[in-house]
């Protein structure tokens, strides 16, 4: 019998943000579901643009699935200072379809997306320390734990 994500959303252990002084990076589990969210940099030039990861495992046993309500899969979202800033699905359509996707054993994806430091008017952000999390947009809507960059 398969069980659908919605069975797995105990919150495992969560792992602390990257110190390592490299590109920024943050684990979470919820049960046999872990997220990883990375940039590509801990710094930016102001004229950048930074790549972002969220990386999705499961590590369960046995096969399952998740079910997405919408077409969006995922989301990433910037604030600084406890103010949004910029998400990237701002202006963006999905459709409006449940879908279920099979996650077998050893199952992961990559979903990535570009911020080019501008906020959800396309106005260059100011130099700052900006926070970052991402979102598996499941029926559970997964959150990543946050991760920081710096835009010099």
């Amino acid at each position: 019998m398969r069980k659908v994500v919605a069975c797995l959303g105990v919150v495992g252990l969560a792992l602390m943000p990257s110190c390592t002084g490299g590109p920024p990076s943050a684990d979470i589990a919820y049960g046999t579901m872990k997220l990883t969210l990375r940039a590509d940099q801990a710094v930016y030039a102001k004229t950048g643009s930074a790549k972002l990861t969220l990386h999705v495992e499961y590590t369960g046993e046995q096969g399952t699935e998740a079910q997405y309500l919408t077409g969006q899969s995922f989301d990433f979202r910037v604030t600084r200072a406890g103010e949004d800033i910029w998400q990237w699905s701002f202006g963006r359509f999905f459709t409006q379809a449940i879908k279920m996707a099979p996650l077998p054993v050893g199952w992961s994806q990559d979903f990535t997306a570009q911020w080019d430091l501008v906020d959800n008017q396309a106005k260059t952000v100011p130099p700052g320390t900006y926070e970052i999390v991402a979102d598996w947009t499941v029926r559970e809507q997964l959150r990543s734990m946050p991760i920081q960059i710096r835009v010099e």
